[in-house]
């Protein structure tokens, strides 16, 4: 395999539909139909996914996918948009991932010219083999290039003119049996992924197109004698990290080819920012960004500037930077009277901003610190979120408190979860009309990128990117039809209403009212929804399930809710909030192990009872709190000390995930 190029796997998730799907780049020049992805086969459970592995050239390539006719951007993918205002994704491909096979030196098939191993695992679904080189008398190997994760693969060994290879795992690596497409358990190999050898530079500016100059080093040693140039990326978030309409800009920049990992930490860059040009009307009439921004914004307000720290003290500002003399070239002399530049001196040329090692790093007001979360894989949040993201008091100085909680998370998320990509989920009861309403009224309460309603019976997007880039109150989000198609499959919503009737007729007879109704299944049609009281709910749900066999409905009974008024749904069998939740996941691509469900009242047991670590909030409900202290579940629950949002942080920290 040349030195330059890699084996690199491109996933189009079967939730997020499509017949047609092929995907383009930077690499062809953005041909349309450039490589045609394979469908893999669905379960009972998930459409099949949409897969593509080809070799391509090693470095930093934006794409897109073509569905049926359509340019989309995956949502589990890295997400930029350039400075024409294009959102793309963006993945750095190098060599991350060393996969070798050896047999014993005396093998006959070592010896046999015909001998033809491959790999196929996880990274492609199970779908696409890649071919491994061999290198010697007994060794074969192939490199590939995979997001963070844990991976599961295995071998197919045998000769060119083999149409059943057989199937084999290597004593080099760890083992574990799987459960493939047929549901049969079979061992494989597995594989942990790091995140690829690189600076990772994060910027905080009000600027809105700036450029990342700099030299990579080597045991302090410049490797080349020129200033190189990479351009910054608006990054997927919302915050305002120095001022109004500012922003987060991101840059990638990989070591050298062949690097061994041993060999990382000899590597330094040094670097400076180059802004617009001097007397750029749309950053000198407003430092802090530009003034039609079309983000929504927060309602922070932090000194303004281009990230260099200008308004800080000389002695604050002394204090926090690193400092590293250029080479003599230094900045060149005749920039500076043309474009604004960000170093960490103003009054000298000889100084530049230095990251010590490859990893995470952010640039902010002239400080730079480690952001060592963006080399782990994202996390996946899923929050109810009433009493849990935000609460209401009627006194106001607890309200006061109740909002600080509230965006003090949503500074953690959009400055730091967001910037690694993570996935805000909201779990509640509201509907999405509901949850642009309270977006509106509480602009301290993060934006999520996803929306599970109806307990579980409705998911809904924000549009492609937009998240990031434009307000999530004015744009039209998007159902997952896919979903929602699932759920008509046995479900016969006059039926359902029927069944539930009949708890009127048992239950009404005397004056007493026991049993209302909450929802016909106008806006929801796949869930009726009734209000019980506690008095007769046993016996209710008993009937009622006698009268859902009766009809043969393709239904389940979902009972939440607290005090002496419950909630009983009658919904889709497959549906739920933590069916729903598992759903999203599939989309995104996030290991069980890397989600967290949060909340506070008995409704939310439906998505905390899962595989998945979750977090009771310490204002949680009564009944919550004793349900938690029933639980054997080893650790995987945590009850936090601090209320609502700010026990979501906590719960964060305590399960490794923050």
């Amino acid at each position: 395999m040349d030195l330059d190029e890699v084996w690199v796997p491109y996933r189009w998730p079967g939730q997020l539909g499509g017949e047609d799907v092929y995907i383009s780049g930077s690499w062809c020049e953005w041909k349309e139909r450039h490589v045609s992805l394979r469908h893999c086969s669905a379960s009972a459970s998930y459409p099949g996914d949409w897969v593509a592995l080809f070799k391509m050239k090693t470095g930093q390539h934006e794409y897109k996918f073509n569905v049926d006719g359509g340019w989309r951007v995956a949502p589990g993918d890295p997400l930029v948009m350039d400075p024409e205002g294009n959102i793309n994704n963006k993945r750095l491909c190098v060599k991350n991932c060393h996969i070798e096979f050896c047999f014993k030196s005396n093998s006959p098939v070592a010896r046999s010219p015909r001998t033809v191993i491959s790999v196929i695992g996880s990274w492609s679904n199970w779908r696409i083999a890649t071919p491994l080189q061999k290198e010697g008398s007994n060794k074969w190997f192939t490199e590939l290039s995979l997001p963070p994760g844990e991976y599961s693969f295995r071998f197919m060994v045998g000769d060119s003119t083999d149409l059943h290879p057989v199937m084999a795992v290597s004593d080099k690596y760890e083992r574990q049996e799987v459960v493939n497409r047929d549901g049969q358990r079979v061992m494989c190999n597995k594989i942990r992924v790091d995140v690829a050898p690189a600076f990772y530079l994060f910027y905080a500016t009000g600027w809105r197109q700036c450029t990342l100059m700099y030299k990579m080093l080597k045991d302090s040693n410049p490797l080349t004698a020129a200033w190189q140039v990479a351009a910054m990326d608006d990054s997927p978030s919302r915050a305002e990290p120095c001022g109004e309409n500012s922003r987060w800009k991101q840059a990638i920049i990989a070591l050298p080819a062949g690097v061994d990992a041993s060999d990382r930490d000899r590597y330094s860059m040094q670097f400076f920012i180059q802004g617009p040009r001097l007397g750029d009307s749309s950053d000198e009439d407003n430092p802090g960004g530009s003034k039609d921004s079309s983000r929504r914004r927060s309602s922070v307000r932090a000194n303004n500037g281009n990230g260099n720290g200008a308004q800080q003290s000389a002695e604050d500002a002394a204090a926090a930077r690193w400092f590293a003399p250029l080479p003599d070239d230094g900045v060149p002399g005749d920039l500076r009277s043309q474009v604004k530049v960000d170093t960490p001196d103003k009054q000298s040329a000889s100084a530049c901003y230095q990251l010590r090692w490859p990893g995470g790093w952010k640039l902010q007001r002239g400080t730079i610190t480690k952001f060592p979360c963006v080399t782990k894989p994202p996390v996946l949040l899923c929050a109810d979120i009433d009493g849990t993201m935000v609460n209401e008091h009627s006194d106001k100085k607890e309200q006061f408190w109740m909002d600080a909680r509230t965006k003090e998370f949503q500074e953690y998320w959009e400055s730091n979860a967001a910037l690694a990509r993570s996935v805000l989920v909201f779990n509640t009861g509201r509907s999405k009309g509901q949850l642009i309403w309270l977006l509106k009224e509480k602009p301290m309460l993060a934006v999520p990128d996803v929306l599970i309603t109806a307990v579980g019976t409705k998911i809904w997007y924000l549009p492609d990117g937009m998240r990031c880039f434009q307000d999530p109150t004015e744009v039209e989000w998007i159902e997952d039809k896919l979903w929602s198609n699932r759920l008509d499959e046995g479900w016969d919503l006059q039926q359902a209403l029927s069944a539930a009737g009949e708890m009127f007729k048992l239950f009404n007879r005397d004056s007493a009212e026991r049993v209302k109704w909450l929802d016909k299944g106008q806006e929801h049609p796949h869930r009726v929804a009734l209000q019980v009281h506690t008095a007769v709910l046993d016996d209710l749900i008993e009937r009622l399930q006698e009268a859902i066999d009766k009809r043969q409905l393709q239904a389940r009974i979902i009972m939440s809710g607290a005090g002496d008024w419950r909630y009983v749904d009658v919904v889709h069998r497959l549906a739920g909030k933590l069916e729903a939740l598992e759903w999203v996941r599939q989309v995104y691509g996030v290991p069980v192990e890397r989600c967290a469900t949060a909340g506070d009242s008995c409704n939310d047991i439906l998505m905390l009872d899962g595989k998945m670590p979750a977090i009771v909030v310490g204002n949680a409900q009564e009944e919550l709190v004793r349900w938690y202290h029933e639980q054997n579940d080893h650790g995987r629950i945590v009850l936090t000390d601090k209320p609502e949002a700010a026990g979501v942080l906590e719960g964060l920290a305590r399960h490794g995930l923050y």
